[in-house]
């Protein structure tokens, strides 16, 4: 069984060199890391993409769940590496998550 949490703490070290300084505030994160997403799938798949689709008619419900549960920086992680095709969007933000949890607060 892959060790995720190893995964992730590679990518952490990896990765926060990367992170833009200061974060930026949760809606901006979570609307870089969402626009990204449907970025990646509209490059590969194209405009009329099924994921592209889905992350279409989810958005206003992804963007409010990713405010209250995804920190600013896993946000940021994502965005940095879904613009660098390093993955996609579900495993990037599995990963991120893991890599950047939110902090009680």
């Amino acid at each position: 069984m892959p060790d995720y949490d190893a995964e992730a703490e590679r990518l952490r070290r990896r990765v926060e060199r990367d992170l833009p300084e200061p974060l930026p505030s949760p809606q901006a994160a979570c609307t870089s890391m969402l626009d990204g997403a449907r970025e990646y799938y509209v490059g590969v798949d194209g405009e009329g993409s099924p994921a592209a689709a889905a992350l279409a008619a989810t958005r206003q419900a992804d963007l409010e769940a990713c405010i209250v549960q995804t920190s600013p920086a896993a946000a940021a992680c994502v965005a940095v590496l879904i613009a660098k095709e390093e993955g996609e969007y579900p495993w990037l933000l599995d990963q991120c998550s893991r890599a950047f949890p939110r902090t009680a607060g």
